[in-house]
């Protein structure tokens, strides 16, 4: 069985490198003026399953490249004839990276998968700051699960000191996960807090001051996620 999707033009990436990095039952040819993708599966895949397989695939190269590589349903063809068809449109993409060298085919494993499809939605246009916090958390997270754990979290005691880049991810977190108008209880909140200068209360979508300094901190939060992603993600020996 076949599942075929368009893509938009993806140059200056290759169908080559990208073909380099999919799954070996994945290929790419020009039709009718398009780009389509092919995924030759066995009939007993079900079509959520083949989804799914397409996405974490397009959420690995967006996390590599920054290309947002959308694809749009345009047939199934089965073995015995049978094709079910659906209308489609073209997409554009943007190159933000180059995709290295060195990336592999993936070897898939449930919490890469979630973790790139957090990933991506963390990046989506418009999306509140609280909640971009809470996706890139929910990355390092799920490999660092225990957060009271004072070894993947060292306590933050000092705050003329930078915490360790996980537990100022998890206060990150924490500071925007509430409202505003709840005081901050927590006295290692509340060190965090006198560190960055800002009042120990939690997130205020009106407090200019404020979404400054947590803006200027949130590439902690992004280095982290990247960070424990990219080990997940294979590479040539």
């Amino acid at each position: 069985m076949k599942h075929i999707y368009a893509i938009s033009n993806f140059q200056p990436i290759t169908s080559q490198q990208l073909l380099s990095i999919f799954p070996q039952d994945f290929s790419i040819k020009e039709e009718d003026g398009r780009q389509i993708l092919t995924i030759d599966v066995r009939d007993d895949i079900t079509d959520e399953q083949i989804r799914c397989k397409v996405q974490q695939e397009c959420d690995r190269l967006f996390f590599l490249t920054g290309v947002q590589l959308k694809t749009n349903f345009i047939r199934q063809e089965k073995v015995d004839g049978t094709i079910t068809a659906c209308a489609t449109i073209a997409n554009t993409i943007t190159l933000i990276k180059k995709l290295l060298p060195e990336i592999n085919r993936q070897h898939w494993d449930v919490p890469l998968s979630v973790q790139l499809r957090l990933w991506n939605l963390a990046f989506s246009p418009s999306l509140p700051i609280a909640s971009k916090a809470n996706f890139l958390f929910q990355i390092i997270e799920i490999s660092y699960p225990d957060t009271r754990d004072s070894y993947d979290y060292p306590e933050y005691n000092d705050p003329n000191k930078e915490p360790h880049p996980r537990t100022e991810a998890k206060l990150l977190r924490h500071l925007m996960s509430h409202g505003r108008g709840k005081k901050i209880q927590s006295p290692e909140l509340q060190r965090y807090c006198n560190h960055l200068g800002i009042q120990k209360e939690f997130h205020d979508p009106t407090d200019i001051h404020f979404l400054r300094v947590i803006n200027s901190r949130m590439s902690i939060l992004v280095d982290e996620s990247r960070r424990i992603i990219y080990e997940s993600i294979t590479k040539k020996l």
